[in-house]
């Protein structure tokens, strides 16, 4: 039977046989004797078209293929069950021949992208690097430290007398160098410290103390 470029409804009673091949998915589909064949025949031709050197050379081989599956028998082609009225459809031959250039594809799925196989194989590298990078984004929740107000006034007071010591310090620092540049060498040649020195009453048990009478 010659494929035309309409969709052909088949009598209510028709059955698909050995020379219909079923377009659908699922396991009945693929176990049809017909698919099994149409399968071996794609096998048969794949290093052909693989080998094709332009596009024009390969739609030749599909066209080949098509015409050799619809002239097997007086209904033969690709068919497709209408899921609404149950009824079977002999599809056009641009459906054939688009159901044939896919099935070429997954046989030749390392070299097309748009083959099932490459596809479902992407679609599984992309799951597994989303769950890798969900992986890497989640972060450990560290509650946060509780201080006692004991270990807080401690902190403070250790802050205030580190600040205030060196504060002292540097008060301490100027207050010299304010004396060496207001006494010169003076300053810098005496033995005792600035800030103690010797009390005047050490002097009252000398001999040059003389005491001033009073006068009656």
């Amino acid at each position: 039977m010659v494929l035309s470029d309409t969709a052909i409804v088949l009598p209510a009673d028709f059955i698909p046989t050995e020379h219909t091949i079923i377009i659908g998915r699922g396991r009945v589909v693929k176990q049809h004797s017909a698919n099994k064949k149409f399968d071996k025949m794609i096998q048969a031709i794949a290093a052909d078209y693989q080998a094709a050197p332009c596009k024009s050379e390969k739609g030749a081989i599909l066209t080949r293929l098509i015409h050799q599956i619809g002239s097997a028998a007086d209904i033969a082609g690709f068919v497709r069950k209408d899921p609404t009225t149950g009824h079977w459809t002999l599809v056009e031959e641009a459906l054939a021949r688009q159901t044939a250039a896919q099935a070429m594809r997954n046989a030749l799925s390392h070299s097309y992208r748009s083959s099932k196989q490459f596809k479902s194989k992407r679609r599984m590298q992309q799951i597994a690097q989303q769950q890798q990078q969900q992986q890497l984004t989640m972060t450990v929740q560290v509650p946060p430290r509780c201080v006692s107000p004991s270990e807080s006034s401690i902190s403070s007071q250790e802050s205030y007398c580190s600040y205030n010591s060196s504060s002292t310090y540097e008060s301490t620092d100027d207050t010299l160098s304010l004396l060496l540049a207001a006494f010169g060498n003076n300053v810098s040649n005496q033995t005792e410290n600035p800030f103690e020195p010797t009390p005047i009453i050490d002097c009252l048990d000398c001999d040059c103390f003389e005491p001033i009478p009073l006068a009656l």
